[in-house]
């Protein structure tokens, strides 16, 4: 709010969601399709399954790292960098965009490494980001780890 009106920040979003669905409208061309009914596997044979287990387990670390994040970087950045309020705002486009970029990224990557080293990697990058977070001492430093954990 500091650059521009309050309402800048909506209009943006709004055009952005505009945008997709256009483009969803123009790629995935939708049109009255007869349902195929498939039938999956009973929940106790899901939760049997280790590969399942990890892959839930990875999920749920994956995004307890942000969630964590979410309240507590704009309280350090406040106390550790006195950071200004358009720096607090704004530190999470790198996440954002990382995970924008990485969510349609990963897929083609994962089919050509191996789900398992992907989801692997992508734990230590996880991990790593979390520990060299606290080592930054301004608001550049605290952008490589927070992109690396989009």
């Amino acid at each position: 709010y500091q650059f521009f009106d309050k309402s800048v920040p909506f209009l943006i979003l709004a055009g952005i969601a505009l945008l997709e669905g256009c483009l969803q409208l123009l790629v995935l061309r939708p049109g009255a399709k007869k349902e195929i009914l498939m039938e999956g596997a009973p929940l106790g044979v899901l939760l049997r399954d280790p590969y399942i287990v990890i892959a839930a387990g990875s999920i749920c670390f994956a995004n307890m790292a942000i969630a964590l994040l979410e309240p507590t970087l704009p309280i350090w950045m406040m106390d550790t960098l006195d950071a200004p309020s358009w720096q607090i705002g704004s530190i999470w486009l790198p996440s954002s965009i990382a995970y924008l970029v990485g969510a349609y990224m990963f897929g083609f990557i994962a089919t050509k490494l191996g789900r398992w080293l992907c989801g692997l990697l992508a734990m230590i990058f996880v991990g790593a980001s979390m520990i060299w977070m606290p080592c930054a001492r301004s608001f550049h430093g605290v952008i490589p780890p927070n992109a690396v954990l989009g």
